[in-house]
């Protein structure tokens, strides 16, 4: 059953990470809730909520996105501000600060327009649609052709102009203005690794692109969900548990509005709306009353 976060709030958009979630409101404010350990909901403290609490710092944002142990929103200015934990230079602050528990600036004066926390490095896309990242690069998950990593935001290898980026634990995955899909680093599920963006077979044009610990999903221009990588419990959607190397149809003739990765399971909204969910379901996660892991998309109860 779906019971409504606390707090009368409207958001706009919101966010999951590893054990917090993030949200923008309809006025601009960030609120954050779940584990607040290493600052990561930006209250000012280490400690967790089980409510919506007030990001710091009074800017108005556009956008948020939760990651491991860090956070980051883009303001209506293009400022992207970071929070929570700096072991791998994931803030992108170049000052080599262990960590905060409230907003501080990304360096360089970048214009933001979206960004994407991973578990410990980050990415963003500028408004005249270059991509940059920075933190840990041991996979190449960077995509500036190395394996360094970098505390300040580092332009990605190649001539691609981005729309939409999304970070993941060892690999990063963006749309082009083409609708092209590129990924980086070691892809979903041990996939194809890559220093610098290469585009991903299959032919598709993309809209929107989700990346999870062990699989990842993208939503075409006309409304379908393609998923690929590990798929032990079945968070393709292809109605198998093997897996699979490059996108694939989600079984069932949904027509999506966007989808989101999660670790070993995949929710999405449809066109008209509805909530469908696949994959791994030991704790609940595809809303659908059960334990029971699903091959196929199946209707969240609501």
């Amino acid at each position: 059953m779906v019971t409504p976060v606390r707090g009368r709030l409207q958001f706009a958009q919101l966010s999951g990470g590893i054990e917090h979630t993030c949200g923008v409101t309809l006025a601009g404010a960030a609120y954050c809730w779940g584990n607040g350990s290493q600052g990561k909901i930006g209250d000012g403290s280490t400690f967790g909520s089980t409510v919506p609490v007030r990001v710091l710092g009074g800017a108005s944002f556009t956008q948020i996105s939760a990651g491991s142990a860090h956070s980051c929103a883009v303001t209506g200015t293009h400022v992207a501000y970071c929070w929570g934990t700096n072991s791998f230079f994931e803030l992108g602050t170049g000052n080599g600060t262990p960590g905060t528990t409230a907003p501080v600036a990304v360096a360089g004066s970048h214009q933001f327009v979206q960004i994407s926390a991973g578990d410990h490095h980050t990415c963003a896309v500028t408004v005249d649609h270059a991509a940059y990242c920075w933190g840990d690069n041991v996979y190449g998950q960077l995509g500036d052709s190395t394996q360094q990593p970098r505390d300040i935001p580092t332009p990605v290898a190649g001539a691609v102009s981005f729309a939409e980026i999304a970070t993941a634990l060892s690999y990063t995955c963006g749309i082009g203005v083409d609708h092209k899909l590129y990924c980086w680093g070691l892809g979903p599920g041990g996939g194809a690794f890559s220093l610098v963006p290469s585009e991903v077979p299959g032919g598709h044009a993309y809209l929107s692109v989700s990346a999870g610990y062990r699989h990842a999903c993208a939503v075409s221009t006309d409304s379908l969900a393609y998923c690929w990588g590990e798929n032990a419990n079945g968070g393709v959607g292809d109605s198998s548990n093997a897996p699979v190397g490059a996108p694939k149809l989600v079984v069932g003739g949904l027509h999506f509005l966007r989808v989101s990765v999660g670790n070993g399971h995949t929710c999405g909204v449809t066109t008209d709306h509805a909530v469908y969910c696949w994959g791994r379901n030991l704790f609940g996660s595809l809303g659908d009353g059960t334990p029971t892991d699903r091959y196929a998309p199946v209707r969240a109860i609501q």
